[in-house]
C-alpha cells in the first residue's frame, strides 16, 4: 500500500516544514470514505484479531501493519493527524506503549537523537520487531518486551481479542485473555536516559502511575510528555485532575490535541545539565 506518490529517501531531521508538505501529500488519499472505514475499524476492531500484513510505504520506511485491525487508526493518528505533536529534534524519545513501532519510527524521522520503544503485548511486540528490522532500524531504536509501571515488577496484562486496547485495567474491551508480564519502573528506564527526554505515553490507564512515579531529579530531564489520557474505567476517572495539578506543579504547562485525548505538557523552564547514564540490554 502506497498512499503518496512522492518519492524521497529515508533522511532523520528533515525540515519539519518539509515534512508537514510532504504528508500532505501522502495522506491526500485518505478520502471521507477511507475516514469512515477507520471510524467502522474503531468500533469492531477489539472483537478481530487477524494476523494479515500488508506494507505501507512512508518517507522511504516500510511499515508492515494488520489492514483489518485497529493499526490503521494508529497510522493515520500518528502519521497524518500528528496526535502528539512533532519531535523536538536531538531529543530522547522513550515510546511507551509503542504498539507496532509506527510512533517510534516517526520519532526517528524527525530527527530523535535516541528512541527507546516498550511493548509487552506478544503480537504487537513482534511486528514492532519486524519493522525495525525490515528497515535497518534494529541498532537505532531499541525495542523492549516490557510493559512500564510505577516500579519493575510482574504484572497481569487484560488483552482485547485485537490488536489494541491491552491494559492493567479490564473494562469492556477487554473481552479477551490476560497474560503475566514483565515490567520496568519509570525510575529505572529514565536513570538511563539522558536528556531533554519526550516521554510518549498510550498505557490504557497506566499513565497515572507512571507520571505520578518519577521522581523530582528524573523529571528535570523530561521535556515534554505527550500522554494519552484514559478515563473510560471508573477506577481512573478522578485521577485526571490530580494528574494535571500534578503535572502543573512541577512546571508544565498543558495542552491538548483537537479531540481532548492527548495531553501534551511542556516544560516550562529550560532544562539542567544532567549526565548521561549507561543503557540497559534490549529484548529483541
Amino acid at each position: 500500500m502506497n498512499l503518496g506518490r512522492v518519492r524521497t529517501k529515508f533522511v532523520p531531521g528533515t525540515n519539519n516544514n518539509e515534512v508537514a508538505r510532504y504528508d500532505a501529500v501522502i495522506f491526500e488519499s485518505f478520502s471521507s470514505r477511507y475516514r469512515r472505514v477507520l471510524s467502522f475499524q474503531s468500533l469492531v476492531q477489539s472483537y478481530i484479531r487477524s494476523d494479515r500484513v500488508v506494507p505501507f510505504r512512508y518517507r522511504g520506511l516500510c511499515i508492515r501493519f494488520r489492514p483489518l485491525s485497529y493499526d490503521p487508526i494508529v497510522l493515520y493518528s500518528i502519521l497524518a493527524r500528528r496526535v502528539y505533536g512533532s519531535i523536538p529534534s536531538g531529543w530522547s524519545v522513550v515510546d511507551i506503549g509503542a504498539h507496532i513501532g509506527i510512533f517510534s519510527m516517526y520519532s526517528l524521522l524527525s530527527g530523535a537523537a535516541k528512541v527507546l520503544a516498550f511493548e509487552p503485548e506478544e503480537h504487537n511486540f513482534e511486528l514492532l520487531r519486524d519493522n525495525l528490522t525490515a528497515n535497518g532500524l534494529r541498532g537505532r531504536i531499541q525495542a523492549f518486551k516490557l510493559a512500564v509501571w510505577s516500579s519493575s515488577e510482574e504484572r497481569t496484562l487484560f488483552t482485547s481479542k485485537g490488536s489494541a486496547f491491552h491494559g492493567f485495567f479490564p473494562d469492556r474491551l477487554h473481552v479477551g485473555k490476560s497474560e503475566r508480564v514483565s515490567c520496568i519502573g519509570i525510575n529505572t528506564l529514565l536513570d538511563r536516559v539522558e536528556h531533554p527526554v519526550l516521554l510518549k505515553i498510550d498505557a490504557e490507564g497506566s499513565e497515572y502511575e507512571i507520571i505520578n512515579a518519577i521522581t523530582k531529579e528524573n523529571m528535570r530531564k523530561v521535556g515534554r510528555i505527550c500522554a494519552e489520557c484514559h478515563t473510560g474505567n471508573p477506577r481512573l476517572r478522578p485521577l485526571l485532575p490530580v494528574l494535571l495539578q500534578e503535572i502543573r506543579s512541577r512546571g508544565f504547562s498543558v495542552s491538548y490535541n483537537s479531540d481532548k485525548r492527548i495531553m501534551i505538557a511542556s516544560r516550562i523552564e529550560n532544562h539542567a545539565n544532567l549526565p548521561s547514564t549507561a543503557s540497559w540490554k534490549r529484548q529483541g
